[in-house]
């Protein structure tokens, strides 16, 4: 427990408690009041473990608030040079974004540098994490690059036994029907300025989806390369 048996952790553990037992909105009022307490006694430690029961717990009603705090947080992170604590929040951020249907761009940004920052500090379950979060919001725009992303995350996986592997799996296997329905679309398309009928098929998962960007693809190829 942070903190030993000081209020503030006992707040913390309050909210952990909550959510375990499904109340989000308590939890969220005992973890902002154990933020606040760990925030008065400057305790590093003690608010980002505030700040992600809070963030877990607002997920649940309004991911936007979420992602917000988690932003907050990374940039604080940042500020006292806790590369870790800043990897950490920006997956959660890119996790919340992803939760609220929010920019999928800001949602792949976050989690590439979250990806980056774990990769620095040479922590390989968070790097798969990271990658997987980019992965799926590279879904709403870019299939081929969250394939590519998934398949990173998946590599780490194999190598770091981690819990990330199922979300993984999932993410890769959305990204191969999306190219695949592409690829039934490209085709029918052909064969019908050619005059010709094409198999019978129903789009499916890239409709309403706007293409990638130009400049998204250059800064998410370069990311891709960078990896590697």
């Amino acid at each position: 427990m942070v903190a030993g048996g000081s209020k503030a952790g006992w707040k913390l553990v309050a909210a952990e408690a909550l959510l375990v037992q499904g109340s989000a909105e308590k939890a969220v009022t005992q973890a902002s009041e154990a933020l606040v307490l760990f925030q008065q006694q400057k305790s590093h430690d003690g608010e980002m473990a505030a700040t992600n029961v809070l963030v877990d717990g607002l997920m649940t009603k309004d991911p936007a608030a979420a992602g917000e705090l988690a932003d907050s947080a990374a940039g604080m992170c940042r500020d006292q040079g806790d590369l870790s604590g800043e990897a950490a929040m920006l997956l959660r951020k890119a996790q919340a974004l992803l939760a609220s249907m929010q920019d999928p761009y800001c949602a792949a940004e976050a989690g590439i540098a979250s990806c980056l920052l774990f990769r620095q500090v040479g922590d390989s379950g968070g790097e798969a994490a990271a990658l997987e979060a980019a992965a799926r919001a590279h879904l709403l725009y870019d299939p081929e690059q969250a394939l590519q992303a998934a398949k990173e995350a998946l590599a780490l996986c194999s190598a770091a036994d981690t819990a990330a592997l199922p979300r993984v799996e999932r993410t890769m296997a959305a990204a191969k029907a999306q190219l695949a329905t592409a690829q039934q679309a490209e085709q029918a398309k052909s064969l019908s300025c050619r005059g010709q009928s094409a198999p019978s098929f129903k789009p499916g998962g890239l409709g309403g989806v706007r293409p990638a960007d130009p400049e998204i693809r250059q800064w998410a190829a370069w990311f891709f390369e960078r990896i590697r």
